[in-house]
């Protein structure tokens, strides 16, 4: 609702505090509002979105890029693995061993190996999130079809940005406890938060039948491992592609070796 007041009324509204917050510190005290309502009533920021209300919310779209941002800021402070490294590669010791024949097949490095991996996975990492939503994306066209792409966009990023606001600080506590616990559920609480904003923002804008939104949100879970799979797929070429050009090395040559690893008997 719009704030009126009286001529001679001289007391602050809140799109004064917000100008002098805006101009004195440098912050847009939309994002706290926006935080909160993304979490708690996500159709309540997609629906601002449709209307193309810009004044209420931070925009869905800058909010997934900051967060998007933050989440990679949070995963070098804890110094996690970004994409393949040696190190995820080497699951028991028949593939440890195929990784350093691998290596030592190509005449490089362990070092120069995993600089070249790091640095495609950061490269890369704009086009995997680009494919991962193709298929979340391509389920609610099927919805409802009517919508465009984009419109589906920002339900898509709206329930993602909810799942953000629940995981960044959660990985964050990483820091100070025992990282696997805290990234793990960290993870699945982030996917339960996903989901149920999900199923909020289909009830209010592709069905009003429950059973319906219920078949959809399966739909959408069922995609989540199809969207593991498409960016396991697009890591492993990327990753191809990038030893190839620095090492003469591939990556289907080491899943060559670890296969013959692991189907080989005793020594008798």
């Amino acid at each position: 609702m719009n704030e009126t007041r009286d001529p001679q009324d001289a007391r602050p509204t809140r799109a004064d505090v917000d100008d002098i917050a805006d101009a004195s510190l440098g912050v847009d005290t939309r994002i706290f509002r926006t935080l909160w309502d993304t979490l708690a009533f996500t159709p309540r920021v997609v629906e601002a979105a449709y209307r193309g209300d810009r004044e209420t919310y931070v925009p869905i779209i800058r909010l997934f890029l900051v967060l998007f941002g933050l989440q990679f800021a949070i995963i070098a402070l804890l110094d996690l693995p970004v994409g393949l490294n040696l190190e995820a590669m080497e699951t028991n010791e028949p593939s440890r061993q195929a990784v350093i024949l691998w290596v030592e097949e190509a005449g490089a490095t362990r070092e120069a190996v995993d600089e070249t991996l790091t640095n495609a996975s950061s490269l890369s990492v704009a086009v995997i999130s680009f494919l991962s939503t193709l298929p979340f994306l391509l389920m609610l066209k099927l919805y409802k079809w009517k919508r465009s792409i984009f419109g589906h966009a920002l339900a898509y990023l709206a329930a993602t940005n909810a799942a953000y606001i629940v995981i960044l600080p959660l990985m964050l506590l990483g820091a100070i406890g025992p990282l696997q616990t805290f990234f793990w559920s960290a993870f699945t609480l982030s996917m339960i938060t996903y989901y149920v904003a999900t199923a909020r923002i289909l009830y209010r804008f592709y069905s009003q039948n429950v059973f319906v939104v219920a078949l959809q949100t399966l739909g959408l879970l069922v995609m989540l491992p199809i969207t593991f799979l498409i960016m396991g797929i697009a890591l492993l070429f990327i990753a191809d592609w990038a030893l190839q050009a620095a090492h003469d090395m591939s990556i289907w040559r080491l899943m060559m070796l670890t296969g013959h690893s692991g189907t080989e008997g005793p020594a008798s």
